[in-house]
C-alpha cells in the first residue's frame, strides 16, 4: 500500500514537473516530527484526521494521572483540582481546540492553493517560482530544528513561571507554602512536567505551522499576480485568502480560554478585579488581529496600486 508521504506531492524538483502534478494538495500540517510520532503510535492515519482518538489519548496522558496522583497522595486536595477552571481550561479547551485547527489549517490552506492554480493567477514563471516556495515549506514542516526550539521555548516558559513566586499560589492540589518556599504535590510536577508542556508544544506548533502560512502569503504578494480592479469580490480577486483568518480562530480561542481561566482565578482567589485586566485584553486583541490579518497586510500596496490604476483607467 502506498504511504501517506508517498502519496504527498513531492515538490523537491516541483519547477520540472507538470502543471497537473503541482496542483497535488500540500498540507502545513501533514508532516514533522510530532506528526510522525502520532503516526507511529498509531494515533493517527492517513488520509485521516481521527481527532477523537488523539484528544482522547491527549487527556489521558495529560488529565487523568493527575487525578490518581490526587486521590492516592492528596486526597484532600482533589476537590479542587476537580473544580479548578484552569485545568479544564487547557486540558478539555484548549488542547481539543488546537487539534480541530489542524483541520481547519489544512483544509483552508489546501482550498487556497487550489484556487491560486484553478484561477490561474500565476504565469507559468512564477507557478515554478510558488511550487519552489511550497518545497522550501516542505523541508521547514518536516524538519525537526523548529520543533525541537518550539520544546525548549515551552521548557523555558515553564521554568520561569515555577521560578516566579507571585504567580504560584496555595490551591490545595498544587502545593503549599512552608515560610518563603513553595512545595508543590506530586499532582502538580506531574503537571508541570506533562501537562504544561503538552499545552504549550500544541500551542507553539500552531503558532509555527501559521508563521508558515505568513511566509507563503509574503513570497505570494511578490509575484505578479492577475489581478482585476472590477473583479466583484471587491479585492481584485483575492478575498479568497480571507478564508485562512478562519483558520487560525481555535488557535485565537485556545489562548484566550487559557488567558480568561487565569484572569478569573486571579478575580476570584487573589483580590483582583476585571478592571485589572483592561490593558492586558486590549493588548491580547490586538495580537490577535495581528497575528490573523498579517499575513493579508502584505498583499495591501498591490491592491492600492490595483485600486488607483483601475480609477485611472476607468
Amino acid at each position: 500500500m502506498e504511504s501517506e508521504a508517498e502519496k504527498e506531492l513531492d515538490i523537491s524538483s516541483v519547477g520540472d514537473i507538470p502543471r497537473a502534478a503541482a496542483r497535488a494538495e500540500f498540507s502545513l500540517v501533514r508532516g514533522g516530527p510530532f506528526y510522525r510520532l502520532l503516526q507511529a503510535v498509531g494515533l493517527i492515519h492517513p488520509q485521516q484526521w481521527n481527532l477523537g482518538r488523539r484528544i482522547a489519548a491527549l487527556l489521558a496522558i495529560a488529565w487523568a494521572p493527575l487525578v490518581v496522583i490526587t486521590a492516592v497522595s492528596n486526597r484532600a486536595g482533589l476537590h479542587s483540582l476537580l473544580l479548578d477552571p484552569r485545568v479544564y481550561a487547557r486540558l478539555f479547551v484548549a488542547i481539543p481546540a488546537l487539534i480541530v485547527g489542524e483541520v481547519l489549517m489544512d483544509g483552508y490552506f489546501g482550498a487556497v492553493l487550489r484556487h491560486i492554480r484553478e484561477a490561474n493567477l500565476l504565469d507559468t514563471a512564477d507557478e515554478v517560482r510558488t511550487n519552489h516556495v511550497l518545497a522550501q515549506l516542505k523541508r521547514l514542516r518536516d524538519a525537526y530544528l523548529p520543533e525541537l526550539i518550539i520544546l525548549l521555548l515551552a521548557a523555558i516558559d515553564i521554568y520561569a513561571n515555577m521560578s516566579n513566586r507571585g504567580v504560584l499560589d496555595t490551591t490545595p492540589w498544587l502545593g503549599r507554602r512552608i515560610g518563603d518556599s513553595f512545595h508543590f504535590t506530586a499532582a502538580a510536577m506531574y503537571g508541570v512536567l506533562v501537562g504544561a508542556p503538552l499545552w504549550n508544544f500544541l500551542l507553539g506548533l500552531a503558532l509555527w505551522r501559521w508563521l508558515m502560512w505568513a511566509f507563503f502569503a509574503f513570497k505570494l504578494s511578490g509575484r505578479r499576480l492577475k489581478l482585476v480592479a472590477s473583479h466583484p469580490d471587491k479585492r481584485g480577486g483575492l478575498s479568497f485568502l480571507g478564508l485562512m483568518v478562519m483558520a487560525f480562530a481555535p488557535t485565537a480561542f485556545a489562548a484566550s480560554s487559557v488567558i480568561a481561566s487565569n484572569w478569573r482565578n486571579e478575580i476570584l482567589h487573589h483580590g483582583a478585579h476585571l478592571a485589572d485586566f483592561r490593558l492586558a485584553a486590549i493588548v491580547l486583541v490586538l495580537i490577535i488581529a495581528l497575528l490573523a490579518l498579517g499575513p493579508l497586510l502584505f498583499f495591501v500596496p498591490r491592491l492600492a496600486a490595483l485600486r488607483q490604476k483601475g480609477i485611472l483607467e476607468y
